[in-house]
């Protein structure tokens, strides 16, 4: 039976996908390398960049590695989706938005060889809507791993572990043990 966050999922997937190549499209459409166009003062241009390479436009001549790493990332996301649904809403959309991301400058490299950037804070590396997606993505699941789920009155998964309510806190273990033990110090159970 599919899960009820399955929906969701798609569609913050979809919308991800579907605002990064608008923007591209848009962008290869009205802008010309080397043109850069103000859009807010001094902090915000967009700026047409081919991007080869990876991040910051680090190993321009490993195209070929980038499709294939952002497929296999593109894969695991898909299965990694069910924990992701069966946990929580917050993870569901970030797992969504990383693939979103993901896929779309996999579409980008596969299509024209290079992944197209344009916005420009002039102070960071010229990046895309993909980009800011999985960025995103990332920081939410940073809030999903810290965070208990907002329903923690019934049990539920925590990344693919269970979760249960624990003895001395009164409230669910948290998502990671091992990140919050660092934070909060040793469990009570395992003072003993």
């Amino acid at each position: 039976m599919m899960h009820p966050r399955w929906p969701l999922l798609v569609a913050v997937c979809a919308v991800s996908l579907a605002a990064d190549q608008t923007t591209k499209m848009i962008a290869l459409r009205w802008l010309s390398p080397g043109h850069p166009m103000p859009v807010a003062g001094r902090w915000l241009y967009l700026t047409l960049e081919r991007n080869p390479g990876g991040s910051f436009g680090l190993l321009p001549q490993a195209t070929v590695y980038f499709i294939a790493a952002s497929a296999v990332i593109a894969v695991a996301l898909l299965l990694y989706a069910r924990t992701a649904v069966a946990h929580s809403a917050l993870l569901t959309v970030a797992i969504a938005m990383l693939l979103g991301g993901a896929v779309g400058n996999l579409i980008d490299r596969v299509r024209f060889g290079h992944v197209t950037d344009f916005i420009d804070l002039r102070v960071w590396p010229i990046f895309n809507v993909a980009d800011i997606a999985v960025t995103l993505g990332v920081a939410l699941i940073v809030l999903a791993v810290l965070l208990p789920p907002l329903d923690s009155a019934r049990p539920s998964t925590s990344l693919g572990a269970t979760q249960s309510m624990s003895k001395g806190r009164g409230g669910p273990e948290p998502a990671c043990p091992e990140l919050a033990e660092r934070v909060e110090g040793p469990h009570p159970r395992e003072e003993a």
